[in-house]
């Protein structure tokens, strides 16, 4: 990764660890932060490199590659994504407040604007919900639910719902993660 690109992370995880720590969503302890194993473990089976199979609704398969990394000692999560049809970053930080996961993805299909997510476990799966606006303006929510989850890879589906989480229907796409060797 070049120089130009790590100091661009580390700007935008600056910035949301500095937004999380002004409304308190991370513990602070003799001046440092503090992220508990046991919710750093959440996120853990992401970390590394990853050779992924993206699925679409339509039946078209394609591949993509997906780079995960901790960045300030653990306290926060960047995530980037390499496909032919997209490219993208995702960065997390654990808000200790709401008691979950949250950050904001960035991609090149969306005009490089800037979408909310949260995300949580629910019981063996990462349930990861993101906020979403389509071409028409309607905005919907998209949840992405990793399961299957081995320290080899593991497998993800999309669900859209129109009525903020009430209804669920199949996404646009579905994915099968597997540790690059």
């Amino acid at each position: 990764m070049s120089p130009q690109k790590r100091l661009g992370q580390w700007a935008l995880a600056a910035c949301l660890v500095s937004s999380a720590l002004h409304t308190g969503a991370l513990a602070q302890s003799n001046n440092s932060f503090v992220l508990p194993q046991e919710v750093r473990d959440q996120f853990e089976f992401v970390i590394g490199e990853w050779d992924v199979e993206v699925t679409l609704a339509n039946g078209n398969v394609y591949q993509a590659e997906w780079q995960n990394s901790w960045l300030a000692d653990g306290v926060a999560l960047v995530q980037e994504w390499r496909g032919p049809y997209t490219k993208g970053i995702e960065l997390r930080y654990y808000n200790a407040v709401d008691g979950g996961w949250q950050g904001y993805n960035v991609y090149t299909m969306n005009g490089g604007q800037a979408r909310r997510m949260t995300s949580a476990r629910d019981g063996a799966n990462m349930v990861v919900t993101i906020k979403e606006t389509n071409r028409q303006g309607q905005e919907f929510l998209n949840r992405e639910t990793y399961s299957d989850i081995t320290a080899l890879g593991w497998s993800m589906r999309s669900e859209l719902s129109y009525d903020d989480g009430e209804t669920w229907q199949p996404g646009q796409y579905s994915l099968v993660e597997r540790r690059r060797e």
